[in-house]
């Protein structure tokens, strides 16, 4: 019924509004979008690849909706058409536009409209497996529950899907575009809480090795349950290890808050507890005052060259200078840290006539 009324007051919309004639006057933003998006998929998406891991199933359909008004936010939905066909749906938001303000599309829409496709195998699987996973499930959302709510998933359940849809993902990217490529994602799954994501990745690694015995992802399904089963105990010990790779400030040549600093230091020496990996260009200074940062050689002594002023208050984010944190070499990210001090009045000096 809920339906119904939604159907009834979308007619209702429609004729109010005169949404058709919009349409018709936003054709050229959907003609531009519409040959660029072809041109991009056929150049870059791989769709028998789906087939070649998830294994042979009843004929698909694969329909692209450009999320045009969605900005970041994608969605993945599938339905049996009439004619028995199975039509999967991924719905990317475009979150890029070029000088004109129209549609551009990158690697990084690449990865989302695989990510939104792979929901179409991979929840139906969790959902066959639900009496086996509904417990392991809750356990590992349960402590990530504000980490993963901030992302949109609520329960575990959908911790489950999320899981298995950016592993399946991640596999893709190795076999497109390389093992550096992958490693960078699954750091980046961690850094959003899925802190199981290397070995989940590792798993399905194992799977795509052994076809012969697991021809599709359905029949790999009781390691999968397996892995969850044995992970959320463990859920806690994650978490520690995951902090405890952080990387730390254990010095700073100046003493952080100080209000006494000397006006003639020429340069402040930051260390780590261990080596972090550089990002982005160190010579872009972050401040006029600061001059380009270096790392040294171990990877764990950042030099950043300053000129400072006396009695003046200094306060700045820990981060490399365009922004980013310092990462770890395995790619786990610092929490933030501020740098803050004030520097002593300036010397009175005196002339003796």
């Amino acid at each position: 019924m809920k339906a119904r009324g939604f159907v009834d007051a979308l007619r209702s919309f429609v004729t109010d509004t005169r949404f058709n004639e919009f349409l018709k006057s936003q054709q050229a933003l959907y003609d531009v979008t519409d040959t660029r998006l072809r041109k991009f998929v056929e150049t870059n998406l791989d769709l028998p690849w789906y087939t070649r891991f998830f294994g042979a199933r009843s004929p698909v359909r694969f329909i692209i909706v450009p999320g045009l008004v969605n900005g970041g936010p994608s969605y993945g939905a599938s339905v049996v058409a009439e004619d028995g066909i199975e039509e999967m749906y991924a719905i990317p938001g475009v979150f890029e536009v070029d000088a004109e303000g129209l549609p551009r599309f990158s690697g990084d829409f690449l990865d989302t409209m695989v990510h939104e496709f792979v929901h179409s195998y991979t929840n139906p699987l969790v959902d066959k497996c639900e009496a086996q996973l509904a417990r392991a499930g809750d356990q590992l959302n349960e402590p990530l529950r504000d980490a993963m709510s901030r992302q949109g998933y609520g329960t575990g359940r959908t911790l489950l899907y999320e899981s298995m849809v950016r592993a399946a993902t991640i596999r893709y990217i190795f076999a497109h575009a390389g093992p550096e490529a992958a490693r960078r994602a699954e750091e980046s799954e961690r850094l959003n809480s899925f802190l199981w994501m290397g070995e989940l990745c590792d798993l399905l690694a194992t799977y795509e090795k052994n076809r012969g015995a697991y021809p599709t992802l359905e029949s790999f399904m009781p390691k999968v349950v397996q892995f969850f089963n044995d992970e959320a105990p463990r859920i806690g010990e994650l978490q520690r290890l995951y902090e405890e790779s952080r990387p730390k400030v254990v010095s700073i040549s100046i003493a952080n808050h100080s209000q006494d600093v000397d006006p003639g230091v020429t340069e402040i020496v930051i260390r780590f507890n261990r080596p972090v990996r550089q990002v982005g260009d160190p010579q872009k200074a972050r401040d006029p005052r600061f001059g380009p940062v270096r790392l040294d050689k171990t990877g764990t002594a950042l030099s950043i060259p300053v000129t400072l002023e006396p009695d003046r208050q200094y306060r700045f984010p820990l981060t490399w200078p365009e922004g980013e944190p310092f990462v770890s070499a395995d790619g786990v990210p610092m929490n933030a840290y501020m740098v803050e001090f004030h520097t002593r009045h300036a010397v009175a000096t005196s002339t003796r006539q």
